[in-house]
């Protein structure tokens, strides 16, 4: 999952203000990169937060924070998602 991540990292050297409000309580090791960029990263984990029960149900706000972030990067959300999930369930 951490080379997922950096190569999403790499595709992106800013995101659109208004989609970095939603932090991990705890950052996996590997996963910190640039403010900028930071939230597209956090996303998959966040949502697998959520669905795991980790992190209470999304407000509207939240939701429409993740399917943002999501539809920057597809591709590493869809392919980092899986990986986080296991990694709480296994956790």
């Amino acid at each position: 999952m951490q080379e997922l991540a950096q190569e999403a990292a790499r595709r992106f050297d800013r995101l659109p203000s208004g989609v970095g409000r939603l932090k991990p309580p705890h950052r996996l090791a590997g996963f910190s990169f640039s403010h900028y960029v930071q939230p597209l990263i956090d996303a998959p984990l966040i949502a697998a937060e959520m669905a795991v029960g980790r992190r209470a149900a999304p407000s509207m706000e939240e939701m429409l924070i993740l399917i943002n972030l999501r539809l920057l990067d597809p591709g590493y959300f869809d392919r980092a998602l899986p990986a986080a999930l296991t990694f709480y369930l296994n956790g």
